[in-house]
């Protein structure tokens, strides 16, 4: 058998002693056949330095020596390779990494009675590794420990990141949520459209900025994050998935929401106050032009009868007397009642105006009103009762009850100067009783239906007769006071009909 390191007339020694790695043959009971160059350079690494013919297992260092063993007896048995990982520290103390590996190798008669043992310096790749071994884990750190809920998607929308915060806030450990797309965890349908928008958007590389999205956490309680959403790329460059940073807004977002509604009813009521003030001043302005106009009427008409009584030196007849004084004392009673009509109303707007309820019987008290109102309107109407019941009593205001009737009386009397004829009726409509007034006057025009029942309102076509527009008003006010409702059909030219309807009890 020819020397094995002619193997083939090859000088094969020499070939090994040229490359770049630590390379050692052993026969098979562990004795140095060969050493090349660059396993001489390791020689502080064994004691005694590594040479032909010594025991190899005795010059490696005792850390090494049993897993030494064991591999190369397992190459010896099974004829199989092995290799091993080893780290030491250099003369100047750096810490250096080499993979081994051992094999067995044939001599010219195809023998397999000697191990080759390689070894291989890594240390530039295991310093690299390391170190972004240690990236990796600190990025790792930061994304557990950070202040902030992150959470991490891959391109399909799964949960691939999810940190303590996040396991805080939300409720589901890792485990639980690793097998889950982060769409379903959206409790609203409004923020799951958009959500998916964002998402999208995000996929395709851009970058979102305080977004607010709409979580639930494991009890079901609604929760609203701000968050940034960063598209995470591949060493390609290519969108892999999403990574989210956010806060949890939930109290902030409550807090700006009922902030708002608060703002919006403050508004809102400020503008009713504005309203109601801007009303009020339109009233006082319009009562200011209509009282004028009908107090200067009754007062210039009293001024003018009491001059002419105080001028007759006693020549004035008895009964030219008498109509003057009849006269005056009418004038007195119309502005009586425009005062009593502002003070009325005054109530109703001040919220004065209250129901003492007690039992009143209908038909006894609408005639009351009916004598009354034809008196004072000089007989010029005749209204005509139709009351089929006349025991029928309603709980309600006696008060309010005659100013809504006399002023539906006497306005459907004035605003009928060609009638002469006006229809109250009543009827009971199961535990409701209904008192219509009709007339058959001048009417109102569709326009003008629901502008009647504001103070100081007048309809279009009623320009020509006398009046305050506070009757309809105080009708309306006392109707409401009474838990009631009025309603008006009227047509121009045929007449009007204002029907109450109250409760029995």
């Amino acid at each position: 058998m020819g020397g094995w390191n002619m193997l083939k007339g090859v000088d094969v020694y020499s070939i090994l002693d040229s490359i770049s790695y630590a390379t050692v043959i052993l026969d098979q009971e562990g004795t140095v056949l060969f050493v090349n160059k660059e396993a001489k350079k390791l020689a502080y690494l064994t004691s005694p330095s590594l040479a032909e013919d010594i025991s190899f297992f005795h010059a490696i260092p005792l850390p090494w020596r049993n897993i030494v063993e064991f591999h190369f007896a397992n190459i010896v048995d099974t004829g199989k390779p092995a290799t091993v990982d080893v780290s030491f520290d250099d003369l100047e103390g750096r810490k250096n990494y080499f993979e081994i590996r051992g094999s067995l190798i044939a001599d010219n008669d195809e023998v397999t009675n000697r191990i080759l043992i390689e070894a291989r310096d890594v240390t530039p790749q295991k310093v690299f590794e390391n170190r972004i071994t240690a990236i990796a884990k600190e990025q790792n750190n930061l994304i557990e420990h950070a202040n902030a809920v992150v959470i991490g998607t891959d391109a399909r929308g799964y949960i691939t990141e999810w940190n303590e915060v996040a396991t805080r806030i939300i409720g589901y450990t890792k485990n639980e949520i690793y097998t889950r797309r982060l769409l379903d965890l959206l409790p609203w349908e409004e923020f799951h459209a958009g959500f998916s928008q964002t998402m999208r958007a995000a996929l395709a590389g851009e970058v979102i900025t305080n977004y607010e999205a709409g979580i639930r956490n494991r009890d079901g309680k609604k929760l609203t994050c701000l968050i940034n959403v960063t598209p995470r790329r591949s060493t390609t460059g290519e969108v892999v998935g999403i990574l989210m940073i956010g806060q949890d807004i939930t109290e902030l977002w409550e807090y700006k929401t009922n902030l708002e509604l608060k703002v919006q009813q403050r508004t809102e009521a400020l503008h009713k106050a504005l309203q109601k003030e801007k009303k009020l001043v339109d009233i006082k302005n319009r009562f200011v032009s209509i009282a004028s106009h009908e107090f200067r009427i009754p007062l210039t008409s009293i001024m003018r009868n009491v001059t002419y009584l105080k001028n007759g030196n006693g020549s004035v007849q008895a009964g030219d007397a008498s109509t003057r004084l009849d006269n005056i004392s009418l004038q007195t009673r119309h502005m009586l009642m425009l005062l009593d009509d502002v003070l009325t109303i005054g109530k109703t707007e001040a919220g004065q105006m209250t129901a003492n309820i007690r039992p009143v019987t209908i038909k006894p008290f609408l005639a009351g009103l009916i004598e009354e109102v034809q008196n004072s309107m000089g007989n010029t109407h005749t209204v005509r009762l139709d009351c089929a019941s006349p025991d029928l009593q309603v709980m309600s205001d006696e008060k309010l009850l005659r100013n809504i009737f006399i002023n539906l009386l006497s306005n459907a009397i004035k605003f009928s100067p060609s009638g002469n004829e006006v229809f109250l009726t009543v009827d009971v409509h199961g535990s409701f009783v209904r008192i219509a007034v009709k007339d058959q006057g001048i009417g109102i025009a569709e326009k003008d239906m629901e502008l009647v029942f504001e103070p100081f309102r007048r309809g279009s076509n009623a320009k020509e007769i006398n009046g305050t527009g506070l009757g309809l008003s105080i009708v309306k006010k006392a109707v409401e006071a009474l838990q009631g409702k009025i309603d008006l059909q009227s047509q121009v030219g045929e007449g009007t009909v204002f029907t109450v309807k109250f409760k029995l009890d």
